[in-house]
């Protein structure tokens, strides 16, 4: 079992989905009792999203290339890429987690 002071990085993908604003304000409470960071890798076109990602500045924001094709596993991938955590979190963009969720994946 890990402790919980292993780093978790939780992975977000999203694609042309505002929902993620609530996703992110909703992990935002986790605070310190779980160590943690917070990816999201972003096939949306380059500004539609920005004014979100503005709200979360310790969120690490990989916008993914337009050029390149962008699928979920494509994106899921470069997010273990950037990951920096013992333990690797996905969450889909516009879900909200329960208040419990990550403390139950790390047990």
């Amino acid at each position: 079992m890990k402790s919980t002071r292993s780093l978790v990085s939780i992975i977000i993908v999203v694609k042309n989905d505002r929902g993620i604003e609530a996703t992110l304000e909703h992990l935002s409470r986790i605070g310190n009792r779980i160590r943690h960071e917070i990816i999201v890798v972003d096939a949306s076109e380059p500004e539609l999203l920005a004014e979100i990602r503005q709200k979360f500045p310790v969120v690490r924001w990989y916008q993914f290339p337009p050029s390149l094709k962008r699928t979920t596993p494509q994106q899921r991938n470069r997010g273990i890429e950037l990951a920096r955590g013992d333990i690797i979190a996905f969450i889909d963009a516009n879900c909200i987690p329960a208040d419990t969720w990550l403390g139950a994946l790390v047990s």
